[in-house]
C-alpha cells in the first residue's frame, strides 16, 4: 500500500475516534494468514476484493467478511440493472494496483478512487 493510502486511512479513522492499531506485516492475500498475525479469526477481519464489470469496465470494491467467499450473483443482483454474474470478474494486478494504489493482498476496506464504487457486505 503506498504511504498516501496508509495516511488516508490513519486520518478517516483517527477523524472517527475510532480505536486502531497499526500492524506491520507482508502483502498477503489469505484471510488466515492475516489473522494469524493480528491474533485475531478471519471472521474478525474484512477482506476487500476488487471486481471488475465487463459490461462497461467500471470497477467495484466488494467488501466482506475475511472467511467468506464473494458471491458474484449477490453482488451482481445488488448492482441490479443488466448485470449478471458473468460480467462480473476479479480485477488484474495491474488494474488493482491502478485503482487501489495497493498491491494484491494489501487492498484496504474502503476506497479512495471516485471511479471505484464501493459494495460493503452487511454481515
Amino acid at each position: 500500500m503506498s504511504l498516501e493510502i496508509f495516511n488516508k486511512i490513519q486520518q478517516l479513522l483517527t477523524e472517527s475516534n475510532a480505536d486502531f492499531r497499526v500492524v506491520t506485516h507482508p502483502a498477503e492475500g489469505k484471510s488466515e494468514e492475516i489473522a494469524k498475525i493480528r491474533g485475531t479469526t478471519p471472521h474478525q477481519g474484512a477482506k476487500a476484493m476488487l471486481v471488475k464489470n465487463k459490461l462497461d469496465g467500471s470497477f467495484i470494491l466488494a467488501v466482506l467478511p475475511g472467511d467468506c467467499r464473494l458471491d458474484y450473483q449477490a453482488l451482481a443482483n445488488h448492482l441490479g440493472g443488466k448485470i449478471k454474474k458473468k460480467d462480473l470478474t476479479l480485477a488484474n494486478t495491474n488494474e488493482i494496483s491502478i485503482k487501489t494504489d495497493c498491491v494484491v493482498g494489501c487492498v484496504p476496506p474502503f476506497s479512495f478512487n471516485d471511479t471505484v464504487r464501493l459494495v460493503v457486505d452487511p454481515s
